[in-house]
């Protein structure tokens, strides 16, 4: 349920869960037992990042409150998609200086590409191959646990 804040005219200002369809009546002052009307909120403040800077979803919350939903998902896609165009672009330039292909091309914690040799990308296939086995066994545990359905 919504808070919402009340004031009340001997002066204290209280807050109550109330329904919004309910919101309108007055409230009862615990202080003196007078009526107490419903107040906008003295304030109110927030700040979120509105820049995309990863091919993530962007920060949840309110961004700039735009009523716009279109205008606002069409933003955040365009931001996201020069994002992944700007990576593509430093892939295929260090594919271009390296001469190994994508398959050979590790990204470090940094955002950076670097050429990686054979052996680097076994172990690296086998790892994954591990991971995927284990996220499988797993999967199948907690399928048994739930039973048939």
């Amino acid at each position: 349920m919504p808070i919402f804040e009340y004031q009340c005219p001997c002066g204290l200002r209280f807050e109550a869960n109330v329904s919004r369809s309910k919101r309108e009546e007055p409230r009862v002052c615990s202080e003196c037992g007078d009526t107490a009307f419903l107040t906008l909120p003295a304030s109110v403040a927030g700040h979120f990042r509105k820049d995309v800077t990863g091919a993530g979803p962007q920060n949840t919350g309110i961004a700039d409150l735009d009523a716009h939903i279109d205008r606002v998902i069409g933003k955040s896609a365009e931001q996201g998609w020069a994002v992944q165009e700007q990576r593509a672009d430093e892939k295929r330039q260090v594919m271009a200086s390296t001469g190994v292909s994508g398959g050979h091309l590790s990204r470090t914690v940094d955002g950076e590409y670097l050429p990686i040799g054979d052996a680097e990308k076994a172990a690296h296939e086998r790892a994954l191959a591990i991971h995927t086995a284990a996220m499988d066994w797993k999967t199948q545990q907690e399928n048994k646990k739930r039973g048939p359905r």
